[in-house]
């Protein structure tokens, strides 16, 4: 496959030759091809990361590869706009390292908030499910002493 001349255009136009656009046959994908600090253009490609609802996919056990996504104008424009907002080379997304860096660990934090958030939810109601079970049950912890403030000692 070859990538539509008017894709190629707004790449050159954007990034210059530091993004470059391919059909990897190997793979079966589309591949924005990114040029590294080493001089070597590595590929990225273009597949699902998210179903519908939002969450992530399970690459396949076997190729390791997320499940195919075709390009077309509008994920082309998608692609783009993640590559403006990530990608450190790109007309003014991020003019420094250091604030190219800042940007990255606020997005980190954000997601590292997001699931913190969601496994706090998960937990209150496991709690609250299974309290019933939990306040119920007799305690057995090997047969615990506690000494008391008097001296004497008592066993639970």
């Amino acid at each position: 496959m070859i990538p539509k001349p008017e894709w190629v255009a707004e790449l050159r136009q954007r990034y210059g030759d530091q993004v470059r656009l391919s059909w990897n046959e190997a793979v079966g994908r589309w591949s924005f091809d990114i040029l590294c600090v080493d001089g070597v253009h590595r590929p990225q490609f273009w597949q699902w990361q998210r179903n519908a609802a939002g969450t992530p996919l399970k690459p396949d056990p076997i190729s390791g590869l997320l499940p195919f996504r075709d390009l077309d104008d509008a994920s082309f424009r998608e692609a783009c706009r993640n590559l403006d907002k990530t990608y450190l080379a790109a007309p003014g997304a991020a003019q420094t390292a250091q604030r190219h860096a800042q940007m990255m660990l606020a997005h980190n934090r954000g997601l590292r908030d997001k699931v913190r958030a969601e496994r706090q939810a998960d937990g209150e109601y496991w709690v609250k499910d299974n309290w019933r079970r939990l306040t119920d049950a007799p305690f057995s912890a090997g047969g615990i002493a506690l000494v008391s403030p008097i001296g004497g000692s008592k066993e639970n």
